[in-house]
């Protein structure tokens, strides 16, 4: 198996045999699936209008309702949503629907499709293209949202479903639109202040910024955490990577219960080795950032390389520069792109500071095999971009 590599049971030997099996038939028998024409129940209009009490507002009310779902009811095997929402136990979508459809708030069940999924091959095989479940609540322009962990915001669609077809299932007959690019991103973004002393140690002050799947990973595992925990968890595996051996002498956790909010984390302390010292210099590798040329390691591929994962990151660091020296040659502003793969790196110099100002763009997605050395050769130029060291002269 080649690393990053697409399932295996996409290149095994495989016969299916069908008759009369395509899209619309498998959209038509979902759809069917979701038709719902019982009455509204009164005891579950009085639940919902509990949960929504004073709330007003349409959209307010449904984000109400979405976080009483994923913060009571526990995923089961209950399909009928009234009793999901009176035993807080079952199927969270139909729970949710069925408490918006109490309120007469719009709302409609969705498949989406995956970007990471195979390109259908015949009817039989597209008939399986459209599988990420979604829910668009509020109308025609109203929010796209998914449930699952209970710590993610409102209007959260994972990376691999945005932007992409997907076909309405609520309403008799499948409509096909497309989910919205925007909304809230999996993004990681470390801004804030190092004071670089003249022996390649650095104070530091830092605010590290995390919305979307990295949030909701985040909150969810500080969530299980002891508190008295939480200074080695930081110094050791949220900042020990890039910052090695880094002190901390102060740190606090913003917006925690905020889930709509970015998760933010705001630190200082001591770096004993942030720079290097050589031949009256201070050579400093920049922190953060991802290595993309650990994606590349195959010199080529037989088969896609597969990008589960969308990676944003954001850095921007404001370096102090010890009195006297002076900055060495600096790299000029680039940006190196692959289709709608970006890595741009804006440094620059403002009097006695040094600005790291770096971005990595990185969707979800496949590279096919006749593509990768054009990949590869992005990877490499990336992690050329971003990790190219600066050398600070001494007086």
């Amino acid at each position: 198996m080649e690393p990053f590599g697409a399932p295996i049971s996409e290149f095994l030997p495989s016969v299916q045999i069908g008759w009369g099996a395509d899209l619309p038939s498998a959209l038509r028998s979902m759809s069917d699936g979701l038709t719902d024409l019982t009455p509204k129940d009164p005891r579950i209009v009085r639940i919902a209008e509990r949960i929504v009490a004073p709330a007003v507002n349409p959209a307010e009310r449904a984000k109400k309702l979405y976080r009483w779902v994923v913060g009571n009811v526990q995923e089961g095997e209950e399909d009928d949503g009234r009793r999901a929402i009176v035993g807080k136990n079952g199927n969270l979508w139909r729970a949710y629907i069925t408490l918006c459809s109490a309120l007469g708030i719009p709302v409609d069940y969705a498949a989406a499709q995956n970007r990471l999924a195979l390109p259908p091959s015949g009817p039989f095989s597209e008939q399986a293209l459209f599988t990420q479940p979604l829910i668009r609540v509020g109308g025609k322009n109203g929010t796209w949202l998914t449930l699952g962990s209970k710590y993610a915001a409102f209007g959260y669609v994972p990376a691999e479903a945005r932007g992409m077809p997907a076909y309405l299932l609520s309403r008799g007959t499948p409509e096909l639109t497309q989910t919205p690019k925007e909304g809230a991103i999996d993004d990681m973004a470390y801004e804030g202040d190092v004071k670089l002393l003249a022996t390649g140690a650095a104070d530091v002050t830092l605010t590290l910024s995390f919305t979307g799947k990295y949030a909701t990973g985040l909150r969810s595992a500080l969530s299980q955490m002891p508190e008295d925990q939480l200074r080695d968890v930081l110094e050791s595996r949220l900042l020990g990577r890039e910052l090695r051996g880094i002190q901390l002498s102060q740190y606090r956790v913003d917006h925690f219960d905020d889930l709509d909010s970015p998760l933010l984390i705001h630190v200082q302390g001591h770096v004993q080795s942030f720079a290097e010292r050589s031949s009256g210099s201070l050579v400093v590798s920049p922190p953060f950032g991802a290595r993309l040329s650990q994606l590349a390691v195959l010199p080529t591929r037989q088969t896609p390389l597969l990008l589960v994962d969308a990676t944003h990151q954001r850095i921007k660091l404001t370096l102090d520069l010890p009195a006297g020296s002076k900055l060495e040659q600096l790299a000029a502003p680039r940006s190196v792109k692959d289709g709608e793969r970006q890595v741009t790196v804006r440094d620059a110099q403002k009097g006695s500071t040094l600005v790291l100002d770096r971005e990595i763009d990185l969707p979800a997605g496949r590279v096919q095999p006749d593509k990768y050395g054009q990949f590869q050769e992005f990877a490499r130029q990336a992690d050329e971009a971003l990790f190219h060291s600066v050398r600070v002269r001494l007086p």
